[in-house]
């Protein structure tokens, strides 16, 4: 990226807790959301920090770790860099929708604190003030940097505590891993909250987790594996994308395909494999046909680019994009038995992602096809007369919302 997180410090001004619009604090995150809302992007400032902070980079490290939330698949609350009213503070707060709060606090050489009170204090404070049902849970979670001098005399506080106590201790470094690990897809978000919510040594668990990533020269493998996918051809998908209450298809194909170029695979696609660099899609939509097609250039972080991104199995970034949304094209009688034949399975249902033949893709992304709905279309599965009734969206597509 061009711009280092001096520069957006500078531009920002000194961090506090003034309110406004246009004040420092709001520059600097508003810089966040809109640049770095990917746990690479935050990975990147976060490096950038000095190894020893001082008062400025401490709350701009603060704001990352928050965000850093969002690559983990959590929603994400900026905090005060001061305590508040009752002197009670949070750094930030990150939101799972599987009912876990977890209220975040940086330390590093600029924290005073060595004991857990004022954590245990904002943790009750934070939930009874939710609201969120009686079986919502809120935990603490302390940030390590580094230059934190009093890690031990910390555990120790955690050891003597009451039995409780749901504050945990990770280190930084660890939760850079961790958000590596979601966005390769190693992990998903259930896996962490499992992890925050059942382990209290996690830099354990997640230190045995990154030998075993890192095992079996990964270098080679890593290499090997790059260069095997170079030479292969692409595989070729056809992807269904449906509407919902929040977007039609059409529309979603419009803007978040054709000019956010960017595509959410849900959990649910097919077995045959998962899409690749390189690979190539053929985008479908029920009861109108095939509207357009795009080439993966890369796979994105989850929870990048989209609202709800935690729960798709992946997100890829287009290029080379081509739509006709309102002139689709619509397979024929034996191009469709050749898609029945290529989902490989008797279940009536059909897959989200389904991969195709290269014969197959270019019948459904050449012009030379039919241009308006004729004889049969792709609907739940099944193969036969399209139907002339209201056009109903079903749930099962591979998309996201805007």
């Amino acid at each position: 990226m061009g711009i280092t997180l001096e520069d957006v410090l500078v531009l920002a001004g000194r961090l506090d807790d003034t309110a406004g619009f246009d004040t420092p604090r709001e520059r600097f995150r508003r810089f966040l959301v809109d640049q770095e809302t990917s746990g690479q992007g935050c990975r990147t400032l976060i490096d950038q920090a000095p190894h020893v902070v001082d008062e400025q980079h401490h709350r701009a490290l603060q704001d990352l770790v928050v965000l850093l939330g969002r690559s983990l698949g959590f929603d994400t609350t900026f905090g005060n860099y001061l305590p508040g009213s009752g002197g009670l503070t949070h750094d930030g707060h990150w939101r799972s929708r599987t009912r876990l709060d977890v209220v975040l606090e940086l330390r590093t050489n600029h924290t005073l604190t060595v004991d857990i009170d004022l954590l245990e204090r904002s943790i009750a404070a934070h939930a009874s003030s939710t609201g969120r049902g009686p079986h919502a849970r809120a935990i603490g979670l302390a940030v390590l940097t580094p230059s934190y001098p009093s890690r031990v005399r910390l555990e120790e506080s955690l050891s003597a505590a009451r039995l409780d106590v749901t504050i945990r201790v990770l280190s930084l470094r660890s939760l850079l891993f961790l958000s590596d690990c979601v966005g390769e897809g190693i992990l998903t978000h259930d896996d962490v909250v499992r992890l925050l919510e059942t382990v209290a040594t996690q830099d354990f668990v997640i230190g045995l987790l990154e030998k075993l990533a890192h095992s079996d020269e990964p270098e080679v493998v890593e290499v090997r594996t790059a260069q095997r996918r170079a030479e292969a051809a692409p595989v070729f998908w056809l992807a269904t994308v449906d509407g919902d209450s929040a977007i039609t298809a059409e529309r979603f194909v419009e803007v978040v395909i054709g000019k956010r170029r960017i595509f959410g695979v849900r959990g649910d696609g097919h077995p045959s494999g998962t899409v690749h660099q390189g690979d190539r899609i053929c985008f479908y939509v029920p009861e109108r046909g095939a509207v357009g097609r795009a080439d993966v250039v890369s796979l994105e972080p989850k929870g990048t680019g989209l609202r709800d991104g935690h729960q798709y199995r992946q997100l890829v970034r287009l290029d080379n994009v081509e739509l006709h949304s309102d002139a689709p094209l619509v397979p024929d009688s034996e191009t469709m038995l050749r898609i029945r034949a290529a989902q490989g399975d008797a279940s009536p249902r059909w897959h989200p992602l389904l991969r195709i033949s290269e014969q197959i893709f270019v019948s459904l992304t050449t012009r030379g096809n039919r241009e308006a709905p004729k004889e049969a279309s792709i609907t739940g599965g099944s193969i036969g007369p399209r139907r002339t009734g209201p056009r109903t969206l079903s749930d099962g597509g591979s998309r996201s919302r805007e």
